[in-house]
C-alpha cells in the first residue's frame, strides 16, 4: 500500500535518522568548527550503509522490480553505475542520493539547480538607463564603470533606445583605460517624441500620445496620435496583439484619457446666474441666450460662472467650487462629462468630494533593506499606483496617495483611507513571500508564527506567495541537516507540501486568506487591487492599536499557563506554537458543540506533533481542556497532587495524561492510579479516522478508487446546475465530525470572459464591475440555498495566466481586464470570505495533485468540533 492511501504525507524512510533508527545507516556526527573569518559552521554528517542496509536495498528491488524503469536518473548515478558502498558525506540530510546500480539513484540529487538566467548586473543597467532617460533633460549626463562586456552592452542600449523612440539622441563615449575605464551617456536632443522611454508605456502607444496632447477643443479627448510610429511593423506577435489592445485603448477613451482630459475650475452661485460665461479650456465664450460659443482671445476670468446644465455637453471634468463669502455648505463635485455623450441631463451625478477617499499604501522599511534591489519596490509600486492600470480603474471618489516608508509591526504592506480628515488604517496585513523564501525558512515555521500574529492582530492576514510553485523542488530548508528529532510538519519541500501549508492554514483560522501571484509585476498588480477594493469595501474594520512586548510573549503566555497545570512541557510548547495565544485556543473550544468534541479537539494535532512514548494523545487532549478551563486555585492543587506521584508515575506502565484528567475530574490520588490501572490500552488508530470526499463527476478521477486501507471514502455529488462543480472534504472520527471544506473549480477562460463582455461600454464602474462579477461567483459558490455558515469555501481557478493571454489576442481585449480580475479576486475574499486559489495550469493532473493533497491535509489536521447529526452518521 503506498503513502496516500495510508493517509501518510512522507513516505517511512523520508529522513536519514529513520534509516540510522532501523540500521540500516551509521551517522557519524560532525564537531563544530569555525572558518578562517571565525563563523562558525557544524560541518558535515558522514552517512554509512551498514550491511543490513545493504540487504534491504535488494530486497526493495527484488521486491519492486519496476523501480528501476519509474527512478529518475541523476547525474550522481550516471557517473557512478555500480553499487558505491562507501562512506559519503552530505550536506542536506533529505536531499542526499546515493546510486543502486544501473544508473538508478533514490533520493534527490544535492547537486546545484539554480536555472540558468539573465546577468542581473544587464538587467539593472537597462532598467537605471530607462528610468534615468524619462527623467533626464538634454545636456544631462549619466556616467557608469564599466569593463568591456558592459561597455558593449550600454552601448547597443543606447542605439536601441534611438531606434525606438525617434527624437532622441544620446552620445556614449568612454574615457581612460582599463580597470578606470568609464562610459559617459549624454542626452544630446531629447525631442517631444521621446518623452515616454519606459516600456510600460511605449512611445508609441495612446497614453504616450495622451502626454504629447496639444490644446484640446471643448468637445474633443486632446489625443495627437504618432501616425509614424502606429505604422511600424511589429517585432512578433505579442508586440501585435499589444498594439492592438492599445489601439482599442484609444477608441473607447478609457481612464487615461479622461484623466488627462481638460479641467475647467468655475465658481457657482447660487443668488445670481450671469448671462455671459467663460471656459478656461478655450479661447471662446459661451452666451446662455443664444446658445453658442463666441471666439475671443480674452482668456477666461477667474470669478466666471458656468451653469452645470450648459457645460455638461462641452466635455471634459468640471469642479464646482462655492464663493469664498457663501455660507452654504460646501457642494465641491467632479463631472465626467466625456461619459455623458448621448446621455440626458438628467443623468449626471454629482460627486462630494466629502465622500472622496485618499489611499495609502505602507511599505515595510525593513522589508526593502532585505530586498536584492532596495529601491525597486517603491519605485515600481508607484508607477503602478500612478501611471499603471491601477489608475486606469481608478474610480471617481478615490484619489490615489502617495507609498509611504514605515516601520510596520506585521507584514510588509499595510493601507490607510483618508475621507476627509477622518483618518482609518484598514485592518488588513499583507505578508509577501517568493518561493525560495517560503521553502528555506520553513523547518522552524517561521511561515506559521506569521500568519498566527497576523491573525491576532488583523480582520484579514493575507500572504502574498510570488513565483511557480513547481519550481519548488529546486530550494532547500535552511538547518534541517542539523535537526535532531523527527522531520517537522511544518517543513516544505516542494509544491506538494505548499498545497498542504495553504490547505492548513485555511483550516486554522477563517481570517487568513492567500493571494498567488507568478512574478513581481502580477505582485505590484495585486497589492494594488487589494488596497482599491479594501478602501471600497465597507465591512472592512479599522486596524487597532497594537504593541507587543516581544514576538513570543504569547506564546510563552500560554505555555507557561499548560505547563503549570501539569502538561508536559514537550506538549505545552507545541499547543502554545501551533495557536499562538491563550486566545485563539478558547476561540477554538468555542466552536464546539459539545464537551466532548471540546476534550478531543486537539487530539489530531498532538496525533502528528508528538512522540508516541508520551503516552496516549486522546488523554492528552482531555488534560489540556481541563487545564484551560480549570481555575488557578484547582490548577495549584492539582499540579501538587500530581507532582507527589510523579516518580510513582515514571516508574509504573500507567499512562501520565490519564492520571493528570482524573485528577482534574475530582478523583483522589489513588483513584486517579487505579482508573489509569484499568483503562484500557487503546490507543487512538488512524485507520478508525477517514475523510468523506463528495465529489462532482468530472473531478472522480482525481482520487483512485479505495480500498479497506485507505484514508478516505468517495461519494458521488448530486448534479447541481446552479452552481460550479465541487469537491468536499469532511473528516469523520465515530460520531465527530469536522466542518467541511468546499474546493469549486472554475476555469480561468469563463473568468476573464465574463469580465471581457461587461467592460465593453467606455465608460464602466470597474469596482462596480468587479463586485458584480465577485457577487455572481458566490452564488455559484452555494451548493444549496442555506449551505452551513462554518463551512470553508475555496475557489479553485484553473488557468487564468493562459486565458489573459489568449484573451489579449481578441479584438474586444481592454488593459485594464489584468488588475480587474485581481480586484474580483478581493471582493471574494474581503466581501464574500472566499479563498481563491490558483492552478496555473488548466491540465487534470495539477488539479488532481491539488485535490489529493488537501484530502491529505484534512486527514491529519482537521479538527472535529462537531458532533454527527443523524443524516452524516448514515451517509
Amino acid at each position: 500500500m503506498d503513502n496516500f492511501h495510508a493517509g501518510r504525507m512522507y513516505g517511512a524512510w523520508k529522513a536519514n535518522e529513520t534509516l540510522a533508527r532501523h540500521g540500516l545507516l551509521t551517522v557519524h556526527k560532525a564537531g563544530v568548527s569555525y572558518t578562517n573569518r571565525g563563523f562558525r559552521s557544524n560541518g558535515k554528517n558522514t552517512y554509512m550503509i551498514t550491511s543490513d542496509g545493504k540487504r534491504a536495498i535488494q530486497q526493495m528491488l527484488r521486491k519492486w522490480p519496476d523501480i528501476r524503469a519509474n527512478t529518475p536518473v541523476s547525474v550522481a548515478a550516471a557517473t557512478s553505475p555500480n553499487l558505491n558502498m562507501n562512506p559519503f558525506a552530505s550536506t542536506a540530510g533529505l536531499n542526499s542520493s546515493f546510486s543502486l546500480g544501473s544508473g538508478i539513484s533514490l533520493g534527490r540529487s544535492t547537486f546545484s539547480r539554480t536555472p540558468t538566467k539573465k546577468s542581473v548586473k544587464s538587467t539593472d543597467d537597462e532598467k537605471e538607463l530607462r528610468d534615468w532617460v524619462v527623467m533626464a533633460a538634454k545636456g544631462d549626463t549619466k556616467t557608469f564603470k564599466v569593463g568591456k562586456d558592459r561597455r558593449l552592452f550600454l552601448h547597443r542600449l543606447c542605439d536601441v533606445l534611438e531606434r525606438d523612440h525617434p527624437g532622441l539622441r544620446l552620445d556614449h563615449s568612454s574615457s581612460n583605460e582599463g580597470q578606470r575605464r568609464h562610459l559617459h551617456i549624454t542626452v544630446a536632443e531629447k525631442g517631444s517624441s521621446a518623452r515616454s522611454i519606459h516600456p510600460l508605456f511605449p512611445s508609441d502607444s495612446p497614453v504616450a500620445s495622451a502626454r504629447k496632447r496639444t490644446t484640446p477643443s471643448i468637445s474633443g479627448s486632446g489625443y495627437k496620435v504618432d501616425a509614424k510610429n502606429s505604422r511600424k511593423k511589429p517585432r512578433s506577435a505579442n508586440e501585435a496583439a499589444r498594439r492592438a489592445a492599445l489601439a482599442r485603448f484609444e477608441k473607447y477613451n478609457s481612464s487615461a484619457s479622461i484623466n488627462s482630459s481638460p479641467v475647467i475650475e468655475l465658481e457657482v452661485e447660487d443668488r445670481k446666474m450671469p448671462a455671459r460665461q467663460t471656459s478656461t479650456s478655450k479661447d471662446a465664450v459661451y452666451d446662455n441666450q443664444s446658445g453658442e460659443y463666441c471666439a475671443t482671445n480674452k482668456a477666461a476670468s477667474k470669478n466666471s460662472h458656468v451653469g452645470v446644465e450648459t457645460v455638461a455637453k462641452s466635455g471634459g471634468v468640471i469642479e464646482l467650487l462655492d464663493d469664498d463669502d457663501s455660507d452654504d455648505v460646501s457642494s465641491n463635485g467632479t463631472v465626467n462629462l466625456l461619459e455623458l455623450s448621448g446621455e440626458s441631463d438628467e443623468a449626471i451625478t454629482i460627486v462630494d468630494p466629502r465622500e472622496t477617499r485618499e489611499l495609502t499604501i505602507f511599505i515595510d522599511d525593513r522589508e526593502r533593506s532585505r530586498n536584492h534591489k532596495p529601491r525597486e519596490m517603491r519605485i515600481e509600486l508607484t508607477k503602478e499606483i500612478k501611471s499603471g492600470n491601477a489608475k486606469l480603474v481608478l474610480p471617481k471618489n478615490v484619489s490615489l496617495g502617495e507609498i509611504r516608508e514605515k516601520k510596520l509591526t506585521f507584514g510588509d504592506f499595510a493601507f490607510e483611507s483618508k475621507r476627509g480628515n477622518e483618518v482609518k488604517q484598514l485592518s488588513i496585513c499583507i505578508e509577501r513571500k517568493r518561493i525560495a523564501d517560503l521553502i528555506q525558512r520553513s523547518a522552524y515555521g517561521d511561515h506559521w508564527k506569521q500568519l498566527g500574529r497576523m491573525q491576532d492582530n488583523f480582520q484579514h492576514a493575507v500572504m502574498l506567495i510570488e513565483g511557480d510553485c513547481r519550481v519548488a523542488n529546486r530550494f532547500d530548508p535552511y538547518g534541517i541537516q542539523n535537526r535532531e528529532r523527527k522531520i517537522s510538519h511544518h517543513t516544505i519541500e516542494n509544491d506538494e507540501d505548499i498545497v498542504i501549508f495553504l490547505c492548513r492554514a485555511i483550516l486554522f483560522s477563517r481570517k487568513i486568506k492567500f493571494i498567488q501571484t507568478k512574478d513581481e509585476r502580477g505582485t505590484y498588480r495585486s497589492i494594488s487591487a487589494v488596497g482599491l477594493m479594501a478602501n471600497a469595501c465597507r465591512n472592512i474594520q479599522r486596524a487597532e492599536a497594537f504593541q507587543i512586548l516581544s514576538k513570543n510573549s504569547q506564546q510563552s503566555q500560554l505555555s507557561d499557563i499548560l505547563t503549570a497545570g501539569g502538561i508536559d512541557w514537550r506538549i505545552s510548547k507545541e499547543i502554545a506554537f501551533q495557536f499562538g495565544s491563550l486566545k485563539n485556543l478558547k476561540e477554538h473550544y468555542e466552536s464546539c458543540d459539545a464537551t466532548i468534541t471540546k476534550e478531543l479537539l486537539l487530539e489530531p494535532m498532538l496525533r502528528n506533533s508528538l512522540d508516541h512514548h508520551l503516552g496516549r494523545v486522546d488523554m492528552w487532549s482531555k488534560a489540556i481542556h481541563s487545564v484551560v478551563t480549570s481555575v488557578d486555585e484547582r490548577k495549584a492543587v492539582v499540579k501538587r497532587q500530581f507532582d507527589s506521584m510523579k516518580y510513582l508515575v515514571e516508574e509504573s506502565i500507567c499512562d501520565q495524561a490519564t492520571i493528570l484528567y482524573n485528577l482534574y475530574k475530582g478523583r483522589s490520588v489513588d483513584g486517579a492510579l487505579n482508573a489509569a490501572l484499568d483503562s484500557t490500552e487503546e490507543v487512538y488508530s488512524s485507520e478508525k479516522r477517514t475523510v468523506h470526499i463528495e465529489c462532482s463527476k468530472e473531478y472522480e478521477s482525481c482520487f483512485e478508487k479505495p480500498t479497506e486501507f485507505s484514508f478516505y471514502k468517495l461519494f458521488q455529488a448530486q448534479e447541481n446546475r446552479l452552481a460550479l462543480p465541487y469537491v468536499q472534504f469532511q473528516s469523520i472520527f465515530d460520531n465527530l465530525r469536522s466542518d467541511a471544506i468546499r474546493i469549486h473549480v472554475v476555469d480561468g477562460l469563463e473568468i476573464v470572459d465574463d469580465l471581457c463582455k461587461m467592460i465593453t461600454s467606455p465608460s464602466v464602474d470597474f469596482v462596480d464591475v468587479a463586485k458584480r462579477i465577485a457577487c455572481k461567483y458566490n452564488g455559484l459558490c452555494k451548493i444549496e440555498q442555506a449551505c452551513n455558515q462554518d463551512d470553508h469555501r475555496v475557489l479553485l481557478v484553473r488557468g487564468l495566466e493562459p486565458a489573459l493571454n489568449r484573451f489579449a489576442k481578441l479584438s474586444t481585449y481592454r488593459l485594464e481586464t489584468p488588475i480587474l480580475v485581481d480586484m474580483m479576486i478581493a471582493s471574494l475574499m474581503f466581501d464574500h470570505d472566499i479563498v481563491v486559489l490558483h492552478a496555473f495550469r488548466k491540465n487534470i493532473s495539477e488539479t488532481s495533485m491539488i485535490m489529493r493533497q488537501i484530502a491529505l491535509a484534512c486527514f491529519n489536521y482537521q479538527l472535529l468540533p462537531k458532533t454527527s447529526h443523524m443524516e452524516a452518521a448514515n451517509h
